[in-house]
């Protein structure tokens, strides 16, 4: 009886998150991009953008977002969406302009989720996820979770 019980408080929550998350990613927020560079990987082009997602509580989120053109373009209604941290993003340029190429598919990379850092330096991925965790449980207020805003700005 007691795992009944707990299951269907878990099945509570979960369906009271997706309701949270989906009006959190359907209301209005800032949007604008800028083009910040042009270049080619191999065979295919690509565009670096610096784009404004959304306001998070006082926090502007920017990211940098990756587009790779591959030479050949068969699938045109279909995207490679890899979406990463901080840090160069060669590597991962690498990866998804080699994926862009072999599948004939747009490639995207999105950098900087969770834009970070944010209200502390020391907290940073996980630990930034589970501040904002516990922010929720000590106040109930649902717009502290981090993972919804990191969601939107997909």
């Amino acid at each position: 009886m007691k795992h009944l019980i707990g299951w269907l408080l878990l099945i509570g929550l979960l369906a009271g998150a997706s309701a949270d998350l989906t009006s959190y990613v359907n209301a209005p927020s800032p949007f604008e991009w800028t083009k910040s560079l042009e270049s080619k990987i191999g065979e295919s082009q690509f565009v670096e953008l610096t784009v404004v997602s959304q306001k998070w509580r006082e926090f502007t989120w920017r990211h940098r977002v990756r587009i790779v053109k591959p030479r050949e373009l068969k699938h045109t209604e279909t995207a490679i969406l890899y979406i990463t941290g901080s840090g160069d993003g060669r590597s991962e340029l690498q990866i998804v302009a080699r994926a862009a190429e072999r599948v004939g598919a747009i490639g995207v990379i999105l950098h900087d989720v969770p834009n970070q850092p944010l209200i502390r330096p020391d907290l940073v991925e996980d630990n930034l996820i589970a501040h904002t965790y516990v922010q929720f449980w000590e106040t109930g207020d649902a717009t502290w979770p981090l993972l919804f805003p990191m969601v939107k700005s997909a």
